[in-house]
This record gives C-alpha cells, sequence and structure tokens, in this order.
C-alpha cells in the first residue's frame, strides 16, 4: 500500500465520527456521524434514517463531502482530512456487518 494511503487510512482508523455534507442543490446540510472504514474498498460506512435531511438530500444527488478530525486544544496538533465521494444505500451485506458488529 502507498505509504500516503496508509497514513490516511491510519488516521481514518483511530477516529469513529466524521462531518458529512450533503446538499439536493437547494438547501445545505451538515451533519455528524459514527463510521466504520473499509480499507480494502476504500469506503466509509454509516448507518442513518430515511427520515434525515442527509439522507434525503442523498437520494436526491448522491454527492457529498466530509471530514474527520483530530480534537485538540494545541494548535500545533490540529490534524484532519477532508474528502469528496459519492453516497449510496448499502447492498453487501458483509460491509453492513463491519459496522454493526
Amino acid at each position: 500500500m502507498n505509504q500516503d494511503i496508509q497514513k490516511i487510512t491510519t488516521f481514518i482508523a483511530k477516529h469513529h465520527v466524521m462531518s458529512l455534507a450533503t446538499t439536493n442543490n437547494a438547501e445545505l446540510s451538515v451533519c455528524s456521524l459514527f463510521y466504520v472504514y473499509d480499507a480494502d474498498k476504500f469506503c466509509f460506512v454509516v448507518a442513518s434514517s430515511d427520515a434525515t435531511l442527509h439522507v434525503k438530500h442523498v437520494l436526491q444527488n448522491s454527492a457529498v463531502a466530509g471530514n474527520i478530525l483530530l480534537e485538540t486544544d494545541e494548535v500545533g496538533r490540529i490534524q484532519g482530512l477532508q474528502f469528496r465521494g459519492m453516497m449510496q444505500e448499502l447492498h453487501e451485506n458483509a460491509l453492513k456487518k463491519i459496522y454493526f458488529n
């Protein structure tokens, strides 16, 4: 695995909450979600309700953006990553299993 990818994957694995931004092209929303990360598939797995604004947005526009950060009071220690991607309903039982176990 590429050294940069390994560093990112290690950072992601140390955390469990992301901020996720969605839009339906007229309205923006940001939420916080617990996640697990599948490093083999380079994908996040989250669980949410169909009643949430972010899921309603994704059903209209699957493009998302987000971030994961290390919370710290020391400015010099701030670390994080930002991402963009597409969000879709999960159909793979193996990925569901890693989230719910």
